[in-house]
C-alpha cells in the first residue's frame, strides 16, 4: 500500500509513507472534545505497514467495545476516541498498491504542514419532527455550501452535505450558554444520523469483533477478548513494577502512596505476586477493594483486570501495574430505562447520553416520573429493565464500586440547620471518611469545598441564617466532600425566588465546568440556557425531548415553556412517539439497546460503614448534643419542663410527702397524688423530648444511611443522649418536688428513698422517649407526630393504674400492661409502701412493698424499652430505598 485515507470529524486527509499524523485536542487533527487527550493517538508508517497507536490517552482508543493500544491497519476500519460507542470517530482506509509498483517514502513531513487542524464542536440541528431530513442546518449554523478546511468527505452519500455524525467545524453546540464561542469542555456527542450505523452497532469497519484486522504484536489488545473488564477513566499517573508485594494506601510508607484520596485507608490493600498469578488482598479497608467492580477480600486477578481503591484504578499486568485516577470527567449513558410497579409503568424506555462535564436539566409536569428517573440514574432504585453505563461500566452491576463517585442532593436540606456551616460539614466529613483520616485532613478538605462554593465568609453562620441559595450550596458542599464524578440534584431551586434560582443554576454550571457531570431535576425553566442538554418527560414517564435547550421550543412548535408542559401532559404518547422517530433521538440518545438487567428489581444495599459502630456512635452523639446546645429554645425547654412540673406538685396539700403522715398508717392521699404527678410528668418529659427527633431528620438519615451510616449506631446515639437528658431531668424534677417533703421511709433496693424514686422516674421517661422515637420513625410529618403524642399522653395519664380501677377488668387490665406509666407507678408505689399509707382506692397487688415486685416492674420497663428500640430499628427501614 502507498497511502492511507484518514477521515476525521470535519473531513479527510491522505497520508503517504514517511508522514506522521498526530490526533488530539492539540494535534494535526484537532478535536475539541473533553474525552480526547491533547496528544491522543498517532498514525505512522512502520515496517511496511500503517499503524495507529494510542499515546497513553486519558479515555482510550476503541474498536467496537475493545480498548486498543496499537493496531495494524490492513483493511478499512473505524476507531473511536475517548469512548467505545460515542467518542469522536476516525475512519481509516488504506489505498491498495497498484500492481507492479512499490511504495516510495518521501521525506518525512507532518501532514499539518499541508492541512490545518480545526476545532470541532458543533453540528447541524436535526429537522423538525414530521418533516423530511433535508440536511439543512438550523438557524445560526452555516449552510452546506460553506467551504471546509478539510477535503470534502468522499465516503458521505452526498459530499456536498454535512454528515450528521461528523459536525461542521468551528461552530458551537446550540445548547451552550455562549453560542458565539466554541466551548471545548462541552462538546456535542457527534452521533450518526438516521440511516448510518451507530457506534458499537453493525456497520462497516465498526463491528465489535474487529474482523479483517492484521496480526497483533506485543502489548496490542486482543480484539476477540470479551469486553467484561471495566476500563480506567483517567490518564495513567504512573506505572509500577509488580514486585512480590505492592502495598497501597494513603500513608507514605506504602509502595503506592495515594495521600490525596481520603476515601482510601492509610493501609488499604496489597497486590501479591505468586506462582499462580497476582492476587489482591484487602487490608480491612473501610471503603473496600474492588476487582472488576466487585468487592473482594482476597482474589486472584488476571492480566488486564481492574482493581479499584477509592478514586484510583489499577490495571494489573504480568509484570507491572498501571495507575489511573478518576478525576471526574466521566460520561453517562442510559439505555431504555423502564420502571414498573405491578402493571403500572412509571418510566417508559428512557434513553440518553451525556458527555463528560455536562449539565443536564430534567423537566416535566408533576407526576411525569422525574423522581423515579433520578432513582434509576443514580442506581439507588434501579430500573426494572435497561442499563445505566458509567464510562461504559454497568452502574447497576458495579454499584458497590461506583456508588462513592455519585453525589445526590435531595430536595430537602440534608444538614442540621441549627449548626454552623463549618460544624455541620465537620460532622458529615467525620461520618463519610475512613476512621484513620485525621482531623487535619478532614479540615483541609472542608476548607477546599467551602472555598470552591464561595462560602468562606459564611462558614461561622448557622445554616438557618443563610439564604435559600446559600443553604443549597452548603448541601452541595457536603456531597462534594468525597469528590463525586456525578452529581445529582432533586429540585434544588424549589421555593427560591428568581434571583436565587439563577444563582443556584450558575453554581451548577460552574461545577460541571470544573470537571464533573451534573444532573438536576427541576420545575423551573427560567435558566435552562446554562445547561448542555434538557430532558423533557411526558406523563407516563416517556421522553418527549432530549437535546440542546436552544432547540426545545422549536421541536414542540411552541413559543413558551407552558405550552410545552401542556402538550406533554395532554398528548404524551404523541410527542413521545414523535421524538423517538426524530433525528434528535438517533443523534442524542444513540438508540440504546437496553440489553441486560431485564427484570432487575433488587435495590442495592446501603454502603458499608466508613467507621466502627463505636466511632459512629460517638460522632452522632456529639452531633446531637451540638444540635441541642445550638438550639437555645429546645435546650431551655428541656431544662424548664421539669422545673414547671415540680412547681405543679406544690398544689398537693400536706407535708408528709412520700412518707406516712405523722407516723400513722392508711390516713393520707398525699403520697398517691404526688406519685401520679411524678410518674406522669416523667412520661410527659420523655414523649415531648423525642417525638420529633427522627421525623425532622428523615432526609438527613436517608442520605447518610445510603453512604454508610449504621442504623444501630444512629439509634443507640439517640437513646444514649435522650437517656442522659432523661436522667438529668428526672433528678431535677424529683429533687425540686421533694423540697420540704419527706422521701419514702423504707426503700427496697437503694439506701435512699429519693434515689429510688429518681431511678423509677428516669426509667419511665426513658421508656417513653423510646416510644416517641418509634412514633417519630413511623410518621411522615411533625404534625402527625404531635397528634399521636396527644393520644399517648392521655393514655399514660388515664391508664396509670391509680385514677381508675383496672384490676380484674378483663381486656382493660391487659391493655394497661402496655402502658409504661402503669409499671412505673407500680414500682414507685412499692418503694413508698402505698398499700399501707394511702386511704383511697383502687388497690393493686403490683404495689406490694416487696423487692421482687419492684424489680419485676423495672424489668418490664426494661423489656418494653428493648422491644421499642427493636421496633424503631425496623421502622427506620422506611427511610431506606425500597425494593420495587
Amino acid at each position: 500500500m502507498t497511502a492511507l485515507l484518514v477521515r476525521g470529524p470535519a473531513g479527510f486527509i491522505r497520508l503517504v509513507p514517511g508522514q506522521r499524523l498526530l490526533v488530539g485536542r492539540e494535534g494535526d487533527i484537532a478535536i475539541a472534545d473533553a474525552r480526547v487527550s491533547r496528544h491522543h493517538a498517532e498514525v505512522v508508517y512502520e515496517s511496511g505497514r500503517w499503524i495507529l497507536r494510542d499515546l497513553g490517552s486519558r479515555n482510550g482508543t476503541f474498536i467496537g467495545q475493545n480498548r486498543i493500544s496499537t493496531v495494524h491497519v490492513a483493511v478499512p476500519c473505524t476507531v473511536r476516541l475517548g469512548g467505545a460507542e460515542h467518542g469522536p470517530r476516525l475512519d481509516l482506509e488504506p489505498e491498495p498498491t497498484p500492481p507492479g509498483t512499490h511504495p516510495t517514502a518521501p521525506q518525512p513531513q507532518r501532514p499539518g504542514t499541508h492541512h490545518t487542524g480545526h476545532q470541532v464542536t458543533g453540528h447541524p440541528a436535526p429537522p423538525t419532527p414530521g418533516h423530511p431530513n433535508t440536511g439543512q442546518p438550523s438557524p445560526g449554523h452555516p449552510g452546506a455550501g460553506h467551504p471546509r478546511p478539510w477535503h470534502p468527505n468522499p465516503w458521505h452519500p452526498n459530499p456536498g452535505q454535512p454528515d450528521a455524525g461528523h459536525p461542521n467545524p468551528g461552530h458551537p453546540s446550540p445548547g451552550h450558554a455562549n453560542p458565539g464561542h466554541p466551548n471545548p469542555g462541552h462538546p456535542n456527542p457527534g452521533h450518526p444520523s438516521p440511516g448510518q450505523p451507530s457506534a458499537g452497532r453493525s456497520g462497516a469497519g465498526d463491528s465489535g469483533g474487529g474482523q479483517g484486522w492484521g496480526g497483533v504484536s506485543e502489548g496490542v489488545t486482543q480484539l476477540g477478548r470479551p469486553a467484561v473488564r471495566a476500563r480506567p477513566s483517567e490518564v495513567p499517573e504512573r506505572v509500577l513494577p509488580l514486585t512480590d508485594v505492592l502495598r497501597i494506601g494513603r500513608a507514605a510508607d506504602n509502595d503506592l502512596a495515594l495521600p490525596d484520596d481520603l476515601l482510601i485507608s492509610r493501609h488499604h490493600a496489597e497486590i501479591h505476586r505468586s506462582p499462580n498469578g497476582p492476587y489482591v488482598r484487602d487490608l480491612r479497608s473501610r471503603n473496600g477493594t474492588h476487582v472488576n467492580g466487585h468487592r473482594v477480600t482476597d482474589a486472584y486477578v488476571q492480566p488486564g483486570d481492574l482493581v479499584s481503591v477509592g478514586h484510583y484504578q489499577l490495571v494489573v499486568h504480568r509484570d507491572h501495574v498501571a495507575v489511573h485516577a478518576d478525576t471526574g470527567a466521566v460520561s453517562l449513558r442510559a439505555e431504555e430505562l423502564t420502571v414498573k410497579a405491578g402493571s403500572a409503568v412509571l418510566l417508559d424506555r428512557v434513553s440518553l447520553q451525556l458527555d463528560a462535564c455536562s449539565l443536564l436539566a430534567v423537566v416535566g409536569p408533576s407526576g411525569a416520573g422525574k423522581s423515579t428517573l433520578l432513582g434509576a440514574l443514580t442506581g439507588a432504585r434501579p430500573a426494572t429493565h435497561g442499563r445505566m453505563l458509567y464510562e461504559n461500566r454497568d452502574l447497576y452491576a458495579h454499584y458497590d464500586d461506583l456508588r462513592h463517585r455519585i453525589g445526590l442532593v435531595p430536595q430537602d436540606d440534608i444538614l442540621h440547620k441549627e449548626l454552623t456551616v463549618e460544624r455541620a460539614l465537620g460532622y458529615a466529613a467525620a461520618l463519610r471518611f475512613p476512621q484513620d483520616v485525621t482531623r487535619a485532613e478532614r479540615r483541609a478538605r472542608i476548607d477546599e469545598v467551602i472555598d470552591q462554593l464561595d462560602l468562606a465568609e459564611r462558614r461561622k453562620l448557622r445554616i438557618d441564617r443563610l439564604s435559600g441559595g446559600q443553604r443549597k450550596r452548603t448541601s452541595v458542599a457536603l456531597e462534594l466532600l468525597t469528590k463525586p464524578s456525578l452529581l445529582f440534584l432533586d429540585e434544588p431551586t424549589s421555593g427560591l425566588d428568581p434571583s436565587l434560582d439563577k444563582e443556584v443554576m450558575n453554581t451548577l454550571r460552574e461545577l460541571a465546568d470544573d470537571g464533573r457531570t451534573v444532573v438536576v431535576v427541576t420545575h423551573s425553566v427560567l435558566h435552562l440556557n446554562v445547561c448542555d442538554r434538557v430532558l423533557v418527560l411526558c406523563r407516563g414517564g416517556k421522553v418527549g425531548y432530549f437535546g440542546p435547550p436552544g432547540e426545545l421550543l422549536g421541536f414542540f412548535g411552541a413559543t413558551e415553556y407552558s405550552e410545552v408542559f401542556k402538550k406533554v401532559s395532554d398528548e404524551a404518547d404523541l410527542w413521545a412517539d414523535r421524538f423517538r422517530r426524530s433525528a434528535y433521538y438517533t443523534r442524542y440518545c444513540g438508540g440504546g439497546s437496553g440489553q441486560g438487567l431485564d427484570g432487575h428489581t433488587v435495590t442495592p444495599p446501603p454502603a458499608p460503614p466508613k467507621q466502627s459502630m463505636g466511632r459512629q456512635f460517638a460522632i452522632l452523639s456529639r452531633r446531637m448534643f451540638s444540635v441541642i446546645r445550638s438550639d437555645k429554645l429546645a435546650a431551655l425547654s428541656m431544662i424548664g419542663l421539669p422545673i414547671i412540673l415540680a412547681l405543679m406538685t406544690r398544689v398537693v396539700e400536706g407535708s408528709a410527702g412520700l412518707a406516712p403522715p405523722g407516723g400513722k398508717i392508711g390516713r393520707s392521699e398525699e403520697a398517691g397524688t404526688l406519685l401520679i404527678i411524678l410518674v406522669f410528668g416523667a412520661a410527659l418529659m420523655g414523649l415531648i423530648g423525642a417525638i420529633r427527633e427522627i421525623v425532622k431528620e428523615g432526609p438527613i438519615y436517608r442520605r447518610e444511611r445510603s453512604v454508610g451510616l449504621s442504623p444501630v449506631a444512629y439509634l443507640l446515639s439517640k437513646a444514649a443522649v435522650l437517656g442522659a437528658i432523661n436522667v438529668v431531668q428526672a433528678t431535677l424534677f424529683v429533687t425540686l418536688a421533694m423540697i420540704g417533703r419527706k422521701p419514702p421511709a423504707d426503700p427496697l433496693i437503694f439506701g435512699s428513698g429519693s434515689v429510688e424514686i429518681i431511678v423509677v422516674v428516669s426509667a419511665v421517661a426513658f421508656t417513653c422517649s423510646l416510644l416517641a422515637l418509634l412514633v417519630s420513625a413511623l410518621v411522615s410529618t411533625n404534625e402527625q407526630a404531635m397528634l399521636i403524642m396527644v393520644v399517648l399522653v392521655m393514655a399514660q395519664f388515664v391508664f396509670i393504674g391509680k385514677l381508675i380501677e383496672v384490676v380484674g377488668r378483663t381486656g382493660l387490665e391487659q391493655l394497661t400492661w402496655l402502658i409504661p406509666t402503669r409499671w412505673g407507678y407500680a414500682a414507685a408505689a412499692a418503694t413508698t409502701n402505698l398499700q399501707k399509707i394511702d386511704i383511697a382506692k383502687p388497690k393493686d397487688a403490683l404495689w406490694d412493698h416487696d423487692p421482687a415486685g419492684w424489680l419485676r416492674s423495672m424489668a418490664v420497663l426494661l423489656l418494653m424499652s428493648a422491644v421499642l428500640a427493636l421496633a424503631t430499628r425496623l421502622a427506620l427501614r422506611r427511610y431506606e430505598a425500597k425494593s420495587r
